[in-house]
Parts: structure tokens; sequence; C-alpha cells
């Protein structure tokens, strides 16, 4: 029986069907995504992960034979291996490269979108030809941060292109092809030339889109040869047009090596100087004469990208993103009863038991992009729970001691409870398992001591706020750095915060600040003034339409999100606001005051977040309170002062539960565990401590 409508696929005639679909590498094969010179592109469901995926069917060029098919083989899969080496957000991941019965295949994220060429083609300027230019640019920006983190390993791309630059439905942007179109070069002699031109250039570049000294030879290409590339991706995006254009190869070749492109102004006369200025830099046929290489020109690129913001997000999110595409292809995902019995022959007895009314598509748990951003849930699984055979924890009892370098200044745990992190003014991130304190990594962030820790609601991203007016975001999943938000602050980035769908990212600051910034980007959006001096704390609403601004001045300001407006303003009159957290349910603001010298008294409020009034008033610390934290189920708050201590009180009436003793200096910071069974502090005598929290 036919389902899936890929039985008569010619690259598929050796791959075997069950259940009436086509399977390769452990994936159910259901719809055909496109196909080029290379070979195809497929959608599919993975047995073992239970997530869609996509699966591209790659085809040996022409005319290989012998002891040059094998080189072709061995150079796909070690290519296919360092690509899927490099970890960055912008970057598609390669899950698995192999070959089963001669047909050989790399297993990938599925993104639920478009090209940058298909939406170029979708939503041109009325009259025109073109996207508009803050749009093109948050592509290419994007791109670009991808790029940067190949060429760090030492991997230039040779194929950028907007065929290659994909968009999720939520306007994430991934680079995809890395390492692929190194892997079609024949060999790195002077052979590889002919083949270039016998495959019409396919295999070590697009004509259109390669620079001078690449249709010279594939073996004088390095970062520079990329940023060519994007450049020319950019001027098209802008225009509509190639800025050189020839049926001819021989001709094309000429034009891209001798004249200089048509001026952008004419083409598009709304363009502005600053984006022809960055895409003449991209385009000087001396390589020296360019940028030297992503990174350099994402730096341009976010410089200019901050001034044509306009305070707007989210540019790129279009639910309808791939819906052409989705219609024109005609595809029947297997059915939970169809999964489970390919899984049952092709697994036995090690086949997942998949959960009824679980269907494929972007409704699925998936742990990549758009699909992960609708469900709101945490993707990865939360930590083990303590065995039968552990002693069970005292309440109130310290249980884990964890050293650092220099003086904690910050403490946060994953969304799903397995990691333990801390950051301080030995300008380090460490990590640990939060289960047993074993050390995982540490981060050096390069920008002075470490004062705010915040990840994403999914876990997929660490930001770390930096002495020395930089925020750093990291990709959990390999630790590498992927944005730095460095164009907005002029001190010390003392707090920063999530908004709940991760699109937005709020950070305070020594110089009277907070600004909200675009996360895939690193671009500030907004910056928000009104406070008369130092901004100490930020915090989303768990809906993240409010953003609470905590100040030095005494005052704590709202503002609407995303427009960046300021709503009102809660004017305590007593002491510096040091720390704000909303309660989960975001009816509740809490707030830790007292004098940033840690002099005088502390006390939390718990404000009633709609009416701003003042509901309780906990007078319990001798010092000023540092920290406070919401328990995941809104009971209770936790508080850290410099008076050494934490405490952890009722929310409702204010009434002490616990006093934890053992710090010998300031806590500077505390943190529920997601279950709400610990409680993380973090303090100046250069120790991170965990307390059992159900006391």
């Amino acid at each position: 029986m036919t389902r899936s409508g890929l039985i008569d696929d010619p690259l598929l005639t050796d791959v075997p069907v069950v259940e009436g679909y086509k399977l390769l590498g452990g994936v159910v094969l259901f719809q055909k995504i496109g196909q080029g010179g290379m070979g195809a592109v497929y959608r599919g469901r993975h047995l073992r992960l239970n997530v869609d995926v996509a699966l591209k069917v790659m085809v040996p060029p022409t005319g290989l034979a012998g002891s040059e098919a094998d080189d072709f083989v061995r150079r796909f899969i070690r290519e296919a291996q360092t690509a899927a080496a490099v970890r960055h957000p912008n970057l598609i991941r390669v899950y698995d490269v192999n070959s089963e019965g001669g047909t050989y295949f790399l297993v990938m994220d599925f993104i639920d979108g478009e090209s940058a060429s298909d939406r170029l083609q979708r939503k041109a300027k009325p009259g025109g030809a073109a996207l508009r230019e803050i749009e093109a640019f948050e592509i290419c920006l994007g791109a670009a941060g991808g790029l940067a983190a190949a060429h760090r390993k030492g991997i230039v791309h040779r194929d950028v292109k907007p065929d290659n630059i994909l968009i999720d439905t939520d306007g994430h942007i991934v680079v995809a092809d890395l390492g692929l179109a190194k892997a079609f070069a024949k060999g790195e002699g002077s052979d590889a030339r002919t083949l270039g031109l016998s495959l019409g250039m396919q295999a070590i570049g697009t004509p259109y889109y390669m620079s001078p000294e690449q249709t010279r030879s594939p073996r004088d290409v390095d970062p520079r040869t990329d940023v060519w590339s994007l450049g020319v991706t950019l001027y098209r995006l802008l225009t509509g047009l190639f800025p050189w254009y020839d049926s001819d190869y021989v001709e094309l070749v000429n034009l891209i090596r001798k004249e200089p492109p048509p001026d952008l102004r004419v083409l598009a006369t709304d363009v502005s100087e600053e984006a022809c200025a960055i895409i003449r830099r991209a385009l000087e046929k001396s390589p020296d004469d360019r940028y030297a290489d992503a990174a350099e020109m994402q730096g341009e690129l976010k410089r200019h990208g901050n001034r044509i913001t306009e305070g707007v997000s989210g540019l790129l999110a279009d639910p309808a993103a791939g819906d052409a595409k989705k219609l024109a292809v005609v595809a029947t995902p297997p059915r939970v009863e169809t999964l489970t019995l390919i899984g049952k022959q092709v697994l036995g007895d090690n086949a997942l038991s998949l959960p009824r009314g679980l269907v494929t598509g972007a409704d699925t748990p998936y742990m990549h992009s758009s699909q992960a951003r609708r469900s709101g849930d945490a993707e990865s699984p939360v930590a083990p729970a303590p065995t039968a055979a552990e002693p069970a924890p005292v309440a109130g009892e310290e249980q884990l001691k964890l050293a650092c370098s220099g003086r904690a200044s910050c403490v946060t745990y994953s969304p799903n409870g397995a990691l333990l992190v801390a950051g301080g003014d030995d300008a380090r991130v460490h990590v640990w398992t939060s289960r047993d304190g074993t050390h995982v990594t540490t981060l050096a962030p390069s920008a002075g001591g470490v004062w705010s820790l915040s990840f994403s609601h999914d876990g997929r991203r660490l930001v770390a706020g930096c002495e020395r007016r930089v925020a750093i975001m990291y990709d959990t999943d390999g630790w590498e750095e992927a944005v730095r938000f460095d164009e907005g602050h002029r001190g010390t980035v003392a707090s920063v915060a999530f908004s709940s769908d991760r699109i937005h990212l709020a950070s305070g600051g020594s110089d009277r600040a907070a600004i909200l910034w675009d996360v895939q980007f690193g671009l500030a959006l907004k910056t928000l003034l009104g406070h008369e001096m130092p901004v100490w704390s930020v915090a989303f609403s768990p809906d993240g339409r409010t953003l609470a601004v905590g100040s030095e001045d005494s005052t704590v300001s709202l503002w609407a999100i995303p427009a960046g407006e300021k709503t009102a303003v809660i004017d305590t009159g007593l002491d510096a606001i040091l720390s704000i957290a909303y309660s989960p349910d975001g009816r509740r603001l809490a707030t830790g005051r007292g004098q940033r010298d840690g002099g005088g008294k502390g006390s939390v409020v718990i404000w009633d977040a709609a009416t701003l009034e003042a509901l309780t008033t906990i007078w319990g610390h001798e010092a000023a309170v540092r920290s406070v934290a919401f328990s995941p189920d809104g009971r209770r708050v936790a508080s850290g002062s410099c008076d050494t201590k934490v405490s952890l009180w009722n929310a409702q009436s204010g009434d002490e539960i616990h006093t934890y003793a053992g710090h010998d200096s300031w806590v500077r910071s505390v943190a529920f565990s997601p279950d709400g069974t610990r409680l993380a502090s973090a303090g100046s005598d250069k120790t991170v401590r965990v307390w059992d929290a159900r006391g």
C-alpha cells in the first residue's frame, strides 16, 4: 500500500518500504521538500527521537568511478562530520551522516518555514522587486552569525546564497549546507577547475554568488569568499537583481572578475547609504579589501541594524512561511498506529512507545525553532529524581557547597533543573550538574565580572550580563558564544532577563538605563530611560507583556512590551530597589530593598501587580536584601541579604519559614530549582550553596 507518494521516487529506488512508507536511517519519509543538483531533501519522522527531521539524500557527481567514487564518499562523510561539529543557533544541525544500500544521506533539523529566496519572491515590496532594508538586514545578520561560528572553526561554506538561508515561522534564521559544497569539489588540484565547469559550478558554488578568486580555483577560498557571497545575497534581497548577470558562464565570470556592480542606489532609491557602503566593501575584488570574515561583517550589519530597527522586533516572523510549498507538495504523515507498527518491525524490543494522539507536524513536541517556541515548554527532560537508595535530605539542610574562584554574584538553574550556573567577579561562568555539583564547563566571557545570568525558557540559551558594558548569549548545546549584546549600555550590565516567548531580552545597567533587545540578532530595540540612578534589576511578567525595572532611586517602573512605553511607576520612597521578581501567575511582584552598600535594615515587599498596592512588607534582615525569588508554586518567597542570611518566607502572610546560615559574607543571589525543592544562593564568600527548601 502506497501512502507517502515517494514509492516511485528514483532517488529512493533502493530504499526499503515498510507499511507503505520509505524508511531510511530510522526515518519514516513522507514528504519531498525539494531537489537540486546534489540530491533531494525529504521530511520524515525519526523513530527513535520521535521528532520530524529533514533527510538529505546525496547523489555523487556523474562521471566518477572506482577510487574517485570512494574518495567522494569519504570526503562527503568527513565534511558532514566537520559541519556537525559546529554548534550555533544560526546553523542547521546535522544529527547523522550514513549510508544504507548505497544511498548516502544526512539527517538534519527540519525547518518549518522557507528560504530567503522564497521570502524574496513571496513578499517583495509592492511595485518593486525586493525586501525592505530592515528585513534584508535581519536575514543577513542572522546568516552572518552562523557563518562567523563556522569561520572560527576554520570552515568556509563556499555556497552562501538565499536558497541556503532558511527562515522559520518565528523568524529565526539558520544557514544550511555548511561544509557540503567543499565535499563536492573533486579535489584540491588543478583538475578541480575542470570538474566545476562540467558540473555547471554546482560542485564548488553557485555562479552568481561566487567571488573572483572562487571562479579561478576552489582551493583559493577563505572566509572572505563567504563575505563576498553574503554581500551578493544582501544586494539581491535589496534589489531583486544579481549584481552581475549573463547567461554565458565565461562572460559571467569576466564580469565578476573585472566589472564593478551596478550602483545599488539607482536600482533601489530607498536603500540607505550605510547599507550601500557595507555591500561595496563586501564586494571588493581583492579579498584583502573586504571584511576579514563573517564576524567583522556581522559587526557592521549589527551596528546599522541597531540604527534602522526603530524598536521593531519579530519582523521576519510569519506563520505563512512555507505555506505555498506545503500546498504544492502532497504529504500524508504517518499516523501514530503506523509509526508504532514500523517501530516494532524495525527496532523490535527497542521500539519507543508513542503516546496516542500524537501527530507529526508543527504541533508535535519538537527540538527546534518555531515548533518548540510555540509549545512554551522546556524541551529537555527534567533532572532525575533521587532514587530510593539515597537518603532523604533534611529540611533546611545545606546539600551542596561549591567553590568559585571569585565572589559569586549570581546563580540560576536551567529550566529543566539539570544544571546549576553561577557567575562572579572572577569573570567566569561556572556550570555544574545540580544533582551532585559535578563540573560541566567554565565559560570565560572576556568582558569583566559576571553580574547577572538568565536562561531562555526552553533552556537553549544562557545570557551573562557583564561588567564591561556587554551581555553575551551562549548556546547551551556546546556552550559556544552565539550573540553579543554590545551596542547599548555604557556601564555594567547588572541584570538580564528573557521574555517567555524568547523573542526579547531585557537588561538593566549602572548607566541608569534598561534596554529591550532582539534576542536573535542582538539588536537594541528600545532604550528605556527615566531612572535617576543605576538600574539593578529587570523582570518580565510571565506573559511577557510587561517589564518591571528596579532602580537605586527607590522606584520601580513598568513598561508595556514590545511597545516600550512606560505604563506606571511605583515610588517606594525608601532605599534602593536591588531585586525584582514576578510570581509565577503574574499577579504579584516582589522587591528586595536596602542600601546598596549593605548598611541599614533590608526588606522584602510584595505588591499587587495590577493595583500596585503593597500587600506584605517583610522586615527580617539586618542589612540590604540583594535578591528575591518566588518558588515555582508562588507560595513562598526567598531572599538573600548582606547580613549573610538566606531566608524563606510565606508569600501570603510574610511569616518566616526558615533561615539558612552558612555564608560568611554578603548573599548576592538566590534561585529556586524548577521543582521548588532546592534553593541555591551565591555569596561574596566565593561559594554557591544549595539548601533543602521544603521546610
